[in-house]
């Protein structure tokens, strides 16, 4: 029993890191899952259809998903800090900002 706890887990972690090099290769942060990065730039056109599939697949997925202490290292965030979509979304805002600072 402990085998197969053991090996979900390892599968679990596989299919997390290929859902990483995924938003990688897409530009973003190599350390925030494509579902994360959906639900803060849902937003934008063409993350809005992902994210509807997503949410439609498990209820509020994105919003779940979203990891707000990810996507500093995005290649397209990186380009413009302004196109990264963290400011304007509720519970997503920049530490800096939160901070008051």
């Amino acid at each position: 029993m402990k085998f197969w706890r053991h090996s979900k887990r390892y599968v679990w972690n596989l299919l997390v890191s290929i859902d990483q090099l995924g938003n990688t290769l897409l530009g973003g942060d190599p350390d925030e899952t494509i579902s994360s990065r959906a639900g803060k730039y849902r937003h934008k056109w063409y993350w809005r259809g992902l994210a509807a599939v997503l949410d439609r697949i498990d209820t509020n997925h994105t919003e779940k998903a979203k990891e707000c202490d990810e996507g500093k290292n995005a290649v397209y965030a990186a380009a413009d800090p302004k196109r990264s979509g963290l400011d304007d979304q509720p519970g997503c805002q920049r530490s800096d900002t939160a901070a008051g600072t």
